[in-house]
């Protein structure tokens, strides 16, 4: 008689890698052969590099994540780590615990992609219910009578537990530590950072990872952890510490970049980046989609190209020749007004004057940017205090709150409220700063810089100019950072009135040998007429010490290019 078991070694060979407890290395080249992510049924499902060169937040326990304000995550993917889920639901979540764990509200969730080990799918599910009893409400944990697999959109994986750094990206198992035999500690954190990797992700910003427990410091969440758990975790804080140290260069060789949000936090294997820096480096390329026009989408596109000045006007020979350009950034060159060139003439002539440093990496040091008649003008017109608004920072939050650096942004309607005669000269101003004359200079100038960050693709590299006018005021500082990825080249001018202010300029960094740690290279002097740009890339590390004189004021003019279209 045939028998209608399952055959139970076929099940467990596609529930396990090649070995018991280590992954096969199948090299870089895995994505169509090797399966990595499972059905219930077994079935493998192609979601390798669905979310490819995206960026990601990783959502851990740690109470630093509890005062982060969360409605800025909702323009972002999120994937969070075990219970984390409970403060904020984002795209994903991800659990090696067992699944009674965890809410149910949570496993029934289809807008949640639930990536679990492939030995959870038959375990149950527990639910915790309010019930009545009286006139009061109450808990309990009881059986839900579901099983994980019965819930929508869970996503299996196979797992091993032996860790081995140099091959770590590239199994054809997912590991999330070492087994006991092999010295213990494992995290789901690792198996995390591996499926994004395999999802696509490159960029990934980590939240809530704080590497430090105690009795009143558990989670963001509610819930504790015993004596015992507290030591357990710290231990694997430890080795977790190690192991993604190694894995560093690894993920570097890959251009997969693991920031941490958190300044103080114990895991120092990653660079640190600002909960809102991150934001705007994550969600910056998505652009403003209430500012999205739809209408002439449906035209032909050799009909777009005309209208973008790419193609002449056409005949249908001219459609064919169309068809296939492929159209570069361009500038195009337009004549300034006199009142522009003002500003634009000897600002072309301080960067073509500049000399051009490489140490401790790209930039120019501009000085005589301005005649002096025109810089007394500038310092005249820098508009009143009230029409400037707070730059939010951590760096810069003073200890009422406020924040203690200040903008004002060049843009049109700005520029629209202020008294006529600053209207006036900041019009002219402005239309100088977005000058594609100013952009070219600064492109040739800074080219060995974009060259190193973008390689041969730098020269149809579109940016954009973003212009504004800062003060910082006493207490601002800011720390070491190289500026977020949109951002492409990075110009200040600086406007003190007279040199008493050289010491707070902008200091540059090399790295240091330690990771977060970095060498003073130089400081710039704060001094009338001069400013500095700089191409931004992986190492270029600068910042400002703080401002500690009582009233003083720091203006400068910032000109940014972003990435552009």
């Amino acid at each position: 008689m045939t028998s209608l078991v399952a055959d139970r070694n076929d099940q467990a060979k596609l529930r396990s890698s090649r070995n018991l407890h280590e992954g096969a290395t199948v090299g870089c080249e895995f994505f169509q052969a090797c399966p990595f992510f499972f059905s219930r049924e077994g079935a493998s499902l192609s979601l390798v590099g669905v979310h490819r060169g995206a960026s990601a937040f990783l959502l851990a326990g740690g109470p630093s994540a509890g005062t982060l304000d969360k409605e800025a995550l909702k323009k972002c993917w999120t994937m969070t780590l075990n219970n984390a889920h409970s403060s904020y639901r984002g795209q994903a979540n991800i659990i090696v615990d067992d699944p009674s764990r965890f809410n149910l509200s949570m496993w029934l969730d289809p807008t949640i992609q639930k990536f679990v080990p492939l030995a959870h799918f038959e375990k149950p599910l527990w639910d915790n219910r309010r019930i009545v009893s009286g006139e009061e409400w109450q808990q309990r944990w009881e059986p839900a009578n579901m099983r994980v697999g019965d819930c929508p959109n869970v996503i299996g994986f196979r797992r091993n537990e032996k860790f081995h750094a140099g091959r770590w990206l590239y199994e054809d198992t997912i590991n999330w530590g070492n087994h006991k035999n092999f010295g213990g500690g494992r995290s789901v954190m690792l198996a995390a950072l591996r499926v994004l990797f395999l999802l696509g992700f490159r960029r990934v910003y980590l939240l809530g990872v704080d590497f430090e427990m105690g009795a009143d410091k558990a989670y963001h969440f509610a819930e504790q952890q015993t004596k015992e758990c507290i030591r357990f975790n710290l231990e694997t804080y430890t080795k977790l510490q190690n192991w993604f140290t190694e894995l560093q260069p690894y993920f570097l060789q890959e251009k997969f970049i693991v920031k941490n949000c958190n300044l103080n936090s114990k895991l120092t294997a990653f660079p640190f980046i600002p909960y809102e820096d991150a934001i705007v480096e994550a969600s910056a390329h998505l652009g403003d989609h209430a500012n999205e026009r739809t209408t002439g989408m449906y035209r032909a596109y050799e009909e777009k190209l005309v209208d973008a000045g790419l193609a002449p006007k056409a005949s249908a020979e001219n459609h064919k020749v169309a068809r296939e350009i492929k159209a570069p950034v361009s500038v195009r060159i337009q004549k300034c007004s006199t009142a522009e060139a003002r500003f634009l003439d000897p600002f072309l002539v301080a960067i073509s004057k500049a000399e051009l440093h490489d140490d401790p990496f790209c930039h120019l040091w501009m000085e005589e940017i301005f005649p002096d008649e025109l810089y007394s003008q500038m310092l005249d017109n820098l508009p009143d205090g009230r029409f400037y608004k707070e730059l939010r920072h951590q760096d810069a939050i003073q200890a009422d709150g406020r924040s203690s650096r200040l903008q004002f942004g060049l843009a049109p309607k700005e520029i629209e409220e202020l008294p006529n005669g600053q209207k006036e000269f900041w019009s002219h101003a402005r239309q100088a700063l977005y000058s594609p004359h100013l952009e070219q200079a600064f492109r040739r100038a800074l080219d060995a810089g974009l060259e190193h960050r973008f390689g041969k693709a730098r020269k149809t590299v579109g940016i954009e100019p973003r212009p504004l006018l800062v003060r910082d005021i006493s207490g601002y500082k800011i720390g070491v950072h190289t500026d977020i990825a949109p951002k492409v080249i990075t110009v200040q001018l600086y406007l003190p009135p007279d040199s008493s202010q050289e010491h707070l300029g902008t200091s540059y960094y090399r790295a240091g040998a330690e990771p977060r740690s970095y060498e003073l290279a130089k400081r710039l002097p704060f001094r009338p007429k001069t400013g500095y740009a700089f191409a931004v890339t992986d190492h270029s590390f600068h910042g400002v010490d703080a401002v500690t004189e009582p009233d003083v004021v720091r203006n400068s003019l910032m000109l940014t290019y972003y990435m552009g279209s």
